[in-house]
């Protein structure tokens, strides 16, 4: 399974921590930096991150690109997301925020990645990104 990471064992009993992220790529396409940005971003989409572990793991943020992306609720990372209880799941709405059109950015492909992993654990899972930002000016 893609964006699925099984750690080392946590906790008592062989507990295993294991989480993943669906889905592994999120692929915007173009986005049209001309249009006024929306709350969150433009074109927010659904990350799920999913314990499929056999026992509660506490979750967090280990890399997200803020200067790119847009992740309402934080301002860096690390962060804590919180618990997530064995066979459950938490999702994150991430949006497109800005480009750098001084960097040559503008119409070209920008990618990264966003990891979260099991506080004081080594389970981690990656799920990849990319846009290309443009800027449609039309005649009115």
């Amino acid at each position: 399974m893609a964006g699925a990471v099984l750690g080392p064992s946590i906790g008592g009993c062989g507990a295993k921590a294991s989480l993943s992220l669906s889905p592994a790529e999120i692929a915007w396409g173009e986005v049209d930096f001309q249009q006024d940005q929306p709350e969150g971003g433009y074109d927010p989409q659904q990350l799920l991150i999913e314990n499929t572990g056999d026992a509660e793991i506490e979750v967090e943020l280990l890399s997200f690109d803020f200067d790119h992306l847009c992740l309402p609720g934080f301002d860096g990372a690390p962060a804590t997301i919180g618990a997530v209880a064995a066979g459950e799941s938490f999702s994150l709405f991430i949006g497109v925020c800005d480009y750098d059109p001084a960097a040559g950015e503008r119409d070209t492909v920008v990618s990264g990645t966003i990891a979260v992993g099991v506080v004081d654990g080594d389970a981690v899972a990656e799920a990849g990104w990319s846009f290309t930002p443009v800027e449609n000016i039309t005649a009115r």
